[in-house]
């Protein structure tokens, strides 16, 4: 039996496919496979390339060597927004590849990258299912941008709709049927995969948001730790903007202890918030669907699909930025910083 099956969703960015598969050879220590779900419609062009994207993604694999699948079109029942599509492939991909070999299945968003090396068995411990965690008022619900779950839940999983859904009169994110699952399977255990958050100064030490089960609890906790001086780790600027002038943040972050590669994707992101072209606002930099999780284990872009209509040269960009970044951690061994809530 093989470790781990590892299942992504692309309709563009061929480049991301090779930072994905340049990270996980990298990281993950264990057997796995990758295969690539295609999801660009032939012939479409990726705007920020001008190529054909059916195309690119498939030559992209035929060269890496990682299995390719298009995704039937006809499964799609409308084409906006795009996580409706998005959950058909997950859906489609879970019900009709051959699972029976792996010990676990791992399905996550074209932007979301390894970046430390981890044990899966570690990593899992004696939970059935691992994802990132949020909350519409009481209820918690389950993101799709990366899932991890033991072989055995499969057929459970199936059984559910990853479409968004309307709970408590709110529209969900993708993967709205995980609620229904945990609601109706109550002894399948849960491992939250959870923002990085660390101190601006000091040890480079990170810590986690305590695990808890109401938004109201969440804002608490998120208010508490930044009272005691943590944010969001490697979106780390002085009081907590992009006010201060570039050297100001250089010298700010010398006092940071962060890694030299962090510390340089640290800088780049300051500086091209500061160069306009992304109205101050890069996704991630404040927010829970972008940066890092689990320390740096785990690397959310977060505008993979330009869902926020972001203009070509900040993607251009900030994909050079990243590039560089999965260099330097693939070719440097870098210390994982002091987590002080690995474990849940």
């Amino acid at each position: 039996m093989r470790k781990v099956l590892i299942f992504t969703y692309h309709y563009n960015r061929d480049d991301f496919i090779r930072y994905q598969a340049k990270t996980f050879s990298k990281f993950l220590e264990c057997d796995y496979h990758y295969v690539v779900f295609n999801d660009a419609q032939q012939g479409k062009l990726d705007t920020l390339y001008n190529k054909p994207s059916f195309d690119l993604i498939k030559s992209t694999c035929d060269e890496l060597g990682i299995e390719h699948i298009p995704i039937p079109q006809n499964i799609h029942g409308t084409t906006e927004p795009c996580t409706f599509r998005h959950m058909d492939c997950i859906n489609w991909s879970l019900r009709n590849y051959p699972v029976d070999n792996y010990q676990y299945i791992w399905f996550c968003d074209s932007d979301l990258f390894l970046m430390a090396p981890i044990d899966i068995d570690k990593f899992m411990g004696s939970y059935d299912f691992a994802a990132m965690p949020y909350f519409i008022n009481d209820i918690k619900l389950y993101r799709p941008q990366i899932v991890i779950y033991k072989s055995h839940l499969h057929p459970i999983i199936t059984k559910y709709d990853m479409s968004p859904t309307v709970i408590d009169g709110q529209y969900t994110d993708g993967c709205g049927g995980l609620y229904y699952m945990f609601k109706e399977n109550p002894q399948i255990s849960y491992r939250p995969i959870r923002t990085s958050w660390c101190k601006h100064c000091g040890d480079y030490d990170v810590t986690f948001e305590t695990e808890v089960n109401t938004l109201s609890q969440r804002k608490e906790v998120q208010k508490d730790m930044q009272s005691q001086g943590y944010h969001n780790l490697i979106y780390t600027y002085k009081n907590g903007s992009t006010t201060e002038t570039l050297q100001e943040q250089k010298d700010f972050l010398k006092h940071c202890n962060l890694p030299k590669p962090l510390e340089k994707f640290t800088l780049a992101h300051f500086e091209l918030a500061r160069s306009g072209v992304s109205n101050n606002n890069i996704m991630g930099m404040w927010d829970w669907r972008g940066g890092f999780m689990e320390g740096i284990t785990f690397y959310h872009y977060s505008e993979g699909s330009n869902w926020d209509k972001k203009p070509d040269d900040y993607h251009l960009r900030r994909s050079k930025i990243l590039g560089e970044l999965v260099t330097d951690l693939t070719s440097t061994i870098i210390q994982q910083p002091q987590n002080k809530l690995m474990a849940p």
